[in-house]
């Protein structure tokens, strides 16, 4: 499960390499990011707004693996 406190670090120390959304598994965003250096740092402040959503949205996925995997296993 991904912490919402070692995203806000991440994005708070490495935000403008897009290192939290690599954490999050948002490697589209990250790679952007990673490139164009936030858009000047406008990303930035955007990712204020959507950090607590990618994080959940990263656990709802790694669940729904675990699911799927523990299906297959019966």
């Amino acid at each position: 499960m991904k912490q919402k406190s070692t995203a806000w670090l991440l994005w708070l120390f490495l935000g403008v390499f897009g290192a939290h959304k690599f954490y999050t598994g948002n490697f589209i965003s990250a790679i952007t990011k990673l490139f164009t250096a936030n858009w000047f740092f406008i990303g930035l402040f955007i990712d204020i707004f959507s950090i607590n959503n990618d994080v959940d949205a990263a656990n709802f996925r790694a669940i729904q693996q675990a699911r799927m995997m523990k299906g297959m296993m019966e």
